[in-house]
């Protein structure tokens, strides 16, 4: 379980950091 749970917050992570650079370039 932690496993999963680790590996949401990373996939989490990058959602937030390709939204964060989509706001970026606009």
């Amino acid at each position: 379980m932690k496993d999963i749970k680790i590996l949401g917050v990373d996939i989490a992570k990058d959602v937030f950091n390709c939204v964060e650079l989509m706001s970026g370039v606009k």
